[in-house]
């Protein structure tokens, strides 16, 4: 069953459309990240979504139910949903066990819930501190308990890990995403954050001009994204000039085929940095020079020049072998590819 389904959503501020025909739906339980650049409308749609803002057209349904479009508009309070912004937002005049309680109805939360939430959490015994006696991650952690102390049927995320340290981001994501998995809460996470996004969610979605440009799990975006701009924009992207004939694509680093059938002409094909295997020159290899090397200690990348193709090359490596400005090496690729026509549709994916 699908918890929230936004249907043919627009939304226009001032003289700019923000959001464009948006349509969206996701199932009970699963955890959907929101990746797209400055102003493509991600927190646009997290307003909405939450009622903080009225969609101009369309409509949004939470559980079977419109809250907004069609003549209706729920407000934020009667939609049973859990907001985390980007900053905590917590009451500086309340204490811990007062922020996660507001904005819940008197009598509502059962005595000691409070605590089991902190509990949850990881804050047990905090509950009579107050904001600026938190460090940024026990913010978080505070206002992640006070969305869930409305037994929420989803909630939302705005960044919220985006102003922590890299440390503490990696290990509050962690334990808040898997709080919310093992409640079963239903969630959308906005996020600039690709990696956060692959790693985390069980479907991405994409916004690009205002409507959802891919919608999948984070395996299917990754790897068979849907056109190349996003791949360029969901992790790197080396992006190719080609060219095809029947079932063959040539490119500068080898030709491949392909099952799609191809009008003959110029493609574009997208090679993920990992794919590029870089090696010794000769055996048929394609010769390349280093130009810059980045060593990151589990892996290391390589920019490299090649022969024929305009723009640099990233490969990223997972050899401990070192490689230094100038040096002469050899490519070869590892597929599948995908392969986009010269206007940018999508055409399949070759075996390398």
């Amino acid at each position: 069953m699908s918890v929230i389904k936004i249907e043919q959503v627009s939304k226009t501020r001032g003289n700019v459309q923000v959001l464009k025909e948006l349509s969206l739906s996701l199932e009970a339980g699963s955890l959907c990240a929101v990746l797209g650049s400055s102003g493509s409308g991600k927190t646009t749609l997290l307003r909405l979504i939450a009622g903080f803002d009225q969609v101009d057209h369309g409509s949004i349904s939470i559980g079977g139910t419109v809250v907004d479009g069609d003549g209706h508009f729920l407000p934020p309070e009667q939609r049973g949903i859990g907001y985390v912004p980007q900053d905590a937002a917590l009451f500086p005049h309340l204490n811990v066990a007062k922020n996660v309680s507001f904005g819940v109805a008197r009598g509502k939360l059962a005595k000691g819930r409070v605590g089991e939430l902190l509990e949850m959490v990881g804050l047990p015994g905090l509950e009579q501190r107050f904001a600026h006696q938190l460090s940024g991650g026990q913010a978080q952690r505070v206002a992640i308990a006070r969305a869930l102390a409305i037994d929420p049927v989803l909630v939302l995320l705005d960044e919220p890990f985006g102003a922590l340290d890299l440390g503490l981001r990696n290990s509050v994501r962690s334990d808040v995403l898997g709080l919310l998995r093992t409640q079963g809460v239903t969630t959308v996470l906005v996020t600039h954050d690709q990696d956060e996004a692959l790693s985390e969610a069980d479907k991405v979605a994409v916004l690009a001009g205002g409507s959802i440009a891919q919608f999948g799990a984070p395996e299917e975006v990754y790897a068979r994204p849907s056109a190349p701009s996003l791949a360029a924009f969901v992790g790197s992207a080396n992006l190719i000039k080609a060219s095809a004939r029947n079932s063959q694509v040539t490119t500068p680093l080898g030709n491949f085929s392909t099952v799609a059938e191809i009008t003959e002409g110029p493609v574009l094909v997208v090679v993920r940095p990992e794919q590029l295997l870089v090696g010794p020159e000769g055996n048929g290899a394609v010769s390349a020079t280093v130009k810059r090397r980045w060593y990151y200690g589990h892996d290391s990348v390589l920019e490299l020049e090649v022969p024929g193709i305009e723009t640099a090359l990233i490969a990223r490596l997972d050899t401990m072998r070192v490689f230094a400005h100038g040096d002469r090496v050899g490519l070869s690729l590892r597929g599948p590819l995908a392969i986009f026509a010269s206007d940018g549709s999508d055409i399949s994916g070759t075996e390398a």
